[in-house]
C-alpha cells in the first residue's frame, strides 16, 4: 500500500503563502503541519495563525479587525492623538476610529483602551455639560449621544433650585425639564410644578392663557391653544346641545368656540343643527342650509354661513356687508357717491362709484361670485369675469377694487385700514386685487 503524499503549502496555496511574514517559514513546510506561524491581514496586522486555521477559513482571521484585541501602540502615538494628529493607521482603538467622539469622555485616554464595538460603560460630558454613562458601541451604532439633551432623562433639581425657579424664574442652564426649556408655556400647566418632572416627550394638563380651555397634550407639540385659535371645537355632551338647539341659551359660555355661540340664528338655517357644533366660527366646511321659504344652498365657510340665504339675499338691492361698506366709504369722503351704477360699465353694475377719486368698489358675496356659480350662470371663470370687468374699469379711467364678503366679516378692522389708504392715500394692495374668493383658496 502506498503511502500518503505530502503536499507543500505554498504549491497548494500560493497566495496565502504570499502573506506569511517571514517566507523562510515556508520551506519544508506541510499541509497538515500543527505549527504556528506569522501573517498579514489584509489591513496589514500581524496576526499568529496555524496552518489548519488557514487551510479551513481560506484566509487570515484578524482579531484586531474582529476588535477582538486592541493593536498595540507607543506612549508617543498617543500623544499625538491627543494633539489631533493622525496616528499608525492600523490602530483599531476607539480614538483611532472616533476622534470626536473620544474627546468627548471625561477620561479621553480611556478611548485608547477600548473599541468601537465595546460594551464598556463609559463617563461622556456633552456639549451644554451634562455628565452621562454610555458604552462606545451605542455611541456608534446607535448614534445614541446625551440622554439629557435628547429629553430621554431628566435632569436632577434640588427642592431649593425648584422653587427659585417657580419665584424667580431663573434655571440651571443644565436643566432640561420643561419649565426650563419652556418657561411661559410651562405656566400653562395646570399644575406648574409638574414643569419639574415633565419632560419634552410628556403628557399633561394645560390650561391656556385665556383660562379658558383644560386639556391633556403631548408637551412637545403644544404651542398655543388649539381652542382659541379656532383649530379644535371645544366639546359639548350630546345632552346640552339638545338644550342648546332648544334654545337654553343660558348654555352660551366664554370657553365655547362653536358657530353656534357667536351666531344662534344658524340653527334657522342648517338642515342638521347639530352641525353647528362640528365648526368654529371662521372654519371650512360644506353645510347643507335651507331657508324658511323652501330654498336650499350649501354654504362653504361658517363666516358666510350668518348671512343666511344668498337667494333671499339676492331679492334685496344691497346686501348687509355692502351697506356696512358704504357707510364707511361714505364717511371718509365728502364728495359724491353712487350705489349700484349702471350708467359707468352699462349692463354691469357698480356697487359703489365715487366719480370724483374715479374709485369704484365691487363688493362680492362668496356665493354668488364664486367658481361654481359663475361658470353656471356666466360661463366664465371668476378670473375671467372680474378680469374683464376690471379691464372695461380701467379703459374708462376708473380704478376697480374688489372686496369680499368674507374678509369684511372675519377682518373688518384690516379691511378699513386697506380701503382708508386706496381712497385717502391713492395707494392699493393686492388684498383689494382679488379675483376668486379668498374661501376658494383655504
Amino acid at each position: 500500500m502506498a503511502g500518503h503524499t505530502r503536499v507543500l503549502f505554498r504549491e497548494k496555496y500560493p497566495a496565502m503563502a504570499a502573506l506569511f511574514v517571514e517566507q523562510e517559514q515556508l520551506e519544508g513546510l506541510f499541509i497538515g503541519d500543527g505549527r504556528s506561524v506569522l501573517a498579514y491581514c489584509p489591513l496589514g496586522h500581524e496576526v499568529s495563525t496555524t496552518l489548519s486555521a488557514l487551510v479551513k477559513y481560506k484566509r487570515v482571521k484578524c482579531s484586531y479587525c474582529f476588535s477582538k484585541k486592541i493593536y498595540p501602540i507607543t506612549s508617543e502615538e498617543r500623544e499625538l492623538s491627543l494633539s489631533g494628529k493622525r496616528g499608525n493607521a492600523l490602530r483599531n482603538d476607539f480614538f483611532a476610529a472616533h476622534p470626536n467622539l473620544a474627546l468627548e469622555l471625561t477620561d479621553p485616554m480611556q478611548a485608547f483602551a477600548v473599541t468601537a464595538s465595546s460594551p464598556k460603560k463609559l463617563t461622556w460630558n456633552c456639549t451644554r455639560g451634562h455628565s452621562y454613562i454610555a458604552s462606545p458601541n451605542t455611541r456608534v451604532s446607535m448614534d445614541v449621544g446625551c440622554g439629557y439633551c435628547a429629553g430621554r432623562r431628566l435632569w436632577p433639581v434640588t427642592s431649593s433650585e425648584a422653587e427659585a425657579s417657580l419665584k424667580t424664574g431663573m434655571v440651571s442652564p443644565l436643566r432640561n425639564d420643561y419649565l426650563a426649556r419652556h418657561p411661559e408655556l410651562g405656566r400653562q400647566l395646570l399644575n406648574v410644578s409638574d414643569g419639574l418632572v415633565l419632560s419634552h416627550h410628556s403628557q399633561a394638563t394645560l390650561l391656556c392663557p385665556r383660562l379658558l380651555h383644560r386639556k391633556k397634550k403631548a408637551l412637545g407639540g403644544f404651542r398655543q391653544c388649539g381652542y382659541c385659535d379656532g383649530k379644535e371645537v371645544y366639546p359639548l355632551t350630546v345632552v346640552e346641545q339638545e338644550r342648546i338647539i332648544a334654545g337654553n341659551y343660558e348654555l352660551k359660555r366664554p370657553e365655547r368656540n362653536d358657530v353656534a355661540n357667536f351666531y344662534p340664528e344658524v340653527f334657522e338655517w342648517l338642515q342638521d343643527p347639530r352641525a353647528a357644533f362640528k365648526h368654529t366660527r371662521n372654519q371650512k366646511a360644506t353645510l347643507s342650509c335651507h331657508c324658511s321659504k323652501g330654498h336650499t344652498w350649501v354654504a362653504q365657510h361658517t363666516v358666510t354661513l350668518r348671512l343666511g340665504c344668498p337667494r333671499c339675499r339676492a331679492s334685496e338691492k344691497r346686501s348687509l356687508v355692502e351697506k356696512e361698506v358704504a357707510a364707511y366709504v361714505s364717511s371718509l369722503v365728502t364728495s359724491e357717491l353712487l350705489y349700484n351704477d349702471r350708467e359707468l360699465l352699462a349692463p354691469q353694475e357698480l356697487d359703489i362709484y365715487l366719480p370724483q377719486e374715479r374709485l369704484a368698489i365691487e363688493v362680492n358675496g362668496d356665493y354668488w361670485h364664486s367658481t361654481a356659480v359663475l361658470e353656471a350662470k356666466r360661463g366664465a371663470t371668476p378670473e375671467v369675469y372680474h378680469g374683464a370687468k376690471e379691464a372695461r374699469a380701467k379703459a374708462k379711467g376708473v380704478r376697480l377694487l374688489f372686496l369680499w364678503e368674507s374678509q369684511w366679516l372675519q377682518e373688518r378692522g384690516h379691511m378699513e385700514k386697506l380701503l382708508r389708504e386706496a381712497i385717502v392715500g391713492k395707494s392699493s394692495s393686492p388684498e383689494l386685487s382679488l379675483f376668486r374668493s379668498p374661501l376658494e383658496d383655504v
